[in-house]
């Protein structure tokens, strides 16, 4: 190299670091548009994760609503004795109306065939009466 004058290897030199520059001032901007995009896409990872968080909360709060109304609704529940002790009372119950029925029953019908039997002793009664009557007047003749 000499001074004030330049050579083929100054010229490469010089190249050479404009190069460099170019390369390292691509780079940079490479790196910055990397380092963008990465806080681009955390920001969008935390909003998605804040979001995922928010749908979660939602769900198990309705979750446990549902769970709080379901032990509500079991709470209320008839236990299986219960259930034995009530049913065997109905059951006493279905059977006592039951048996007041036959028994209303059978003494309406028996009600009804004394008004048959005492309809039919009057009606033999008139009948034979009536024969009776019959064979009197013309007996005595009072009707010729």
């Amino acid at each position: 190299m000499m001074h004030g004058h330049w050579t083929l290897d100054d010229e490469r030199w010089d190249s050479h670091h404009r190069e460099h520059a170019i390369h390292d001032n691509f780079h940079q901007r490479e790196h910055v548009q990397n380092e963008n995009a990465l806080e681009k896409q955390e920001r969008v990872t935390q909003t998605a994760l804040a979001r995922s968080q928010e749908v979660i909360d939602a769900r198990f709060e309705t979750t446990n609503e549902w769970r709080g109304a379901f032990s509500d609704r079991e709470r209320e529940f008839m236990t299986k004795a219960e259930y034995v002790a009530n049913h065997g009372s109905l059951v006493l119950r279905i059977d006592s109306l039951e048996d007041k029925d036959i028994a209303r029953t059978t003494r309406e019908q028996e009600r009804e065939r004394a008004q048959l039997r005492t309809m039919a002793l009057i009606g033999l009664a008139a009948a034979v009466g009536g024969f009776l009557l019959s064979v009197f007047t013309k007996l005595l003749g009072w009707g010729t």
